[in-house]
């Protein structure tokens, strides 16, 4: 019973570790200009939106939905106002947190997102992200 239970306890503290999440300053950092998108877009307070692009949930494809993703990241600076990736601000900000090399690698690979209008860039970008990065967020 002993031995079950140790193995039960290192189990979890692998799974607590091996599932890494945004740090205080990019929760806050994301908090913030989400509060301002969602306003900009009258988008309402209590909608979990930024939940769902915080961890890849992109389900919701709607005009809005697309618009809340390019205000997110132009005003992060991940996106230039024609469209252009910003791939070093991107690796900059999720650097403190996850692995530079894995995070590098996962921006280079989807930096050229398909779409005529911005939000549809920002959306194809956003969508790439999530499928092809390696790392737990």
């Amino acid at each position: 019973m002993q031995s079950f239970l140790s193995f039960v306890t290192v189990a979890v503290a692998l799974v607590v570790v091996c599932k890494a999440d945004y740090n205080d300053f990019q929760k806050e950092t994301i908090t913030m200009n989400a509060d301002l998108c969602k306003k900009e877009l009258d988008i309402p307070a209590e909608s979990k939106i930024q939940q769902m692009a915080m961890y890849g949930d992109l389900s919701r494809d709607d005009k809005k939905s697309k618009q809340y993703y390019s205000c997110m990241m132009l005003k992060m600076g991940f996106m230039e106002q024609d469209g252009a990736i910003n791939g070093p601000e991107i690796v900059e900000f999720m650097a403190p947190q996850y692995d530079r090399d894995a995070v590098t690698t996962v921006v280079d690979a989807c930096k050229s997102p398909e779409g005529k209008l911005i939000q549809d860039k920002a959306y194809a970008f956003t969508q790439c992200f999530f499928a092809k990065k390696s790392f737990e967020i």
